[in-house]
């Protein structure tokens, strides 16, 4: 668990407290792959407040997406700006007719 007492991105004149959870890969690993995974947690934490944070004109353009089922570290562009908080939904496969799984002649 990575947690952190932060200004809150959408109302810098309030605080909030983040809880990041990261399970732990089932392996055995030596003193400096433990260091190298826990870094690489803290980047993600990072990333994931920096698209936050990160605002052109007002409109923050890669807000962390938060909920249920979404990954929080992924970069995303294009989405309605309702996504970040909105369930994923999950994949049940596409139809073999569709165009993206034709193989192209």
């Amino acid at each position: 668990m990575i947690g952190a007492a932060v200004p809150d991105s959408t109302d810098l004149t309030k605080g909030t407290n983040v809880l990041h959870l990261f399970p732990v890969n089932p392996c055995n690993y030596n003193k400096d792959a433990w260091e190298y995974w826990i870094f690489e947690c803290i980047e993600m934490v990072e990333h994931h407040e920096s698209m936050e944070f990160f605002k052109v004109d007002g409109v923050a353009p890669f807000f962390s997406d938060h909920g249920p089922g979404r990954n929080p570290y992924a970069m995303a562009r294009i989405k309605p700006q309702s996504q970040p908080e909105e369930e994923a939904t999950p994949w049940v496969g596409t139809d073999p007719a569709d165009s993206a799984f034709l193989q192209a002649d």
